[in-house]
């Protein structure tokens, strides 16, 4: 949970002002990277890749996706 305060540096309908406190512990990568799913619902599509310990992310390729659970296989994912 968080509160934010009205100090963000861009303005509008989609974006969150800075986060001023928070209560818990943020997730912490303890593999050497992550998965991720970027879905586009409008387009039925997605995008797949890596996030690494530094938080890096790599995107690895692009995959239609019709419905939402319309799941594919991630060659590089190591199981």
């Amino acid at each position: 949970m968080a509160r934010f305060d009205e100090k963000g540096t861009i303005k509008g309908p989609f974006f969150l002002p800075n986060i001023a406190e928070e209560v818990g512990k943020q997730p912490v990568i303890t593999s050497n990277r992550i998965t991720f799913f970027k879905q586009y619902l409008p387009i039925g599509e997605a995008d797949y890749g890596f996030i690494d310990k530094e938080g890096k992310s790599t995107t690895l390729g692009h995959h239609d996706m019709p419905g939402l659970y319309d799941f594919f296989e991630i060659p590089e994912e190591n199981k």
